[in-house]
């Protein structure tokens, strides 16, 4: 591995990937990326700048993966890594498609298509006090896309910021930005998975809600540490 010298058995035995947490194959990790550390046992000696570098430049040639930079990690920056796994919120933006009419649609016969009324539902609800910090409390019980490999329970989960806004010359799709707390489901949050998830936002605004594609805007998490 660049810089590292180390082979592939080496990688397998002796480095740990460590993460802030993750995110379905389909979604893209945008903005000032996803906060992580490299754990290498039993090192020989400690690289330099001008190696660490290199390091990046390597990694990030592809374009597939891009690494800002790198710089050494103590202990407690560690904790702290694994700790915001189950702390840190996100802002995530969310291309989604409205199915049905809405609450708001008087003409149920007239083609579907995202009103501003729509839009401006979304961007004013809320189930809690106007003076919570978080918008909208919700309960998520375990999709049933990770059923096989996560224990069925229900969760409670928060909504910290919403704002919709319409996709020019694409009357049925709207973009979301949603800020929430670790853990939280957004795509069962858009679609409520057979109420599942609730409230969710189809159950909102009485429409079949999907979700197209969704990206991570923003970790929020210093790092590394200052």
């Amino acid at each position: 591995m660049y810089a590292f010298s180390l082979s592939d058995s080496d990688v397998e035995t002796r480095l740990k990937f460590i993460s802030a947490g993750r995110e379905d194959v389909d979604v893209r990790c945008l903005g000032d990326g996803r906060p992580f550390a490299i754990e290498i046992s039993d090192p020989i000696r400690q690289l330099t700048s001008e190696e660490l570098n290199g390091a990046c430049a390597e990694v990030s040639k592809s374009g597939d993966v891009i690494v800002k930079y790198l710089t050494y990690l103590t202990k407690d920056d560690l904790i702290q890594l694994k700790k915001g796994e189950e702390t840190k919120c996100k802002t995530y933006e969310a291309l989604c498609i409205k199915l049905t009419h809405s609450k708001f649609d008087d003409n149920k016969t007239e083609s579907v298509k995202v009103t501003q009324e729509d839009i401006d539902y979304i961007n004013n609800y809320r189930n809690t006090e106007t003076d919570d910090p978080v918008r909208i409390q919700i309960t998520q019980k375990t999709p049933i896309r990770v059923l096989h490999r996560r224990p069925l329970l229900t969760r409670k989960r928060e909504i910290l910021d919403l704002q919709a806004r319409i996709v020019p010359d694409q009357p049925q799709l709207f973009l979301l930005s949603i800020r929430t707390s670790a853990g939280t489901y957004v795509k069962e949050y858009v679609h409520g998975e057979l109420a599942r998830t609730h409230p969710s936002l189809s159950h909102a605004l009485n429409a079949d809600i999907d979700l197209l594609a969704l990206d991570v805007t923003q970790v929020h998490l210093e790092w590394p540490p200052k």
